[in-house]
């Protein structure tokens, strides 16, 4: 569940990329989720296999 101002800057980004210096905030929250989210499937994927 992303949070409603995150959600609104992704829609102004999709619709209107010249907007992107309104949601610098919401990009690199964007971008921290993204690597938390990928760095615990890694994680996953690893015990899963050499334990």
């Amino acid at each position: 569940m992303l949070h409603p101002s995150i959600v609104r800057c992704i829609d102004i980004e999709i619709e209107e990329p010249s907007h992107n210096f309104q949601c610098p905030r919401a990009r690199s929250l964007i971008i921290y989720y993204t690597t938390v989210l990928v760095t615990i499937c890694w994680v996953t994927v690893y015990c899963l296999c050499f334990w």
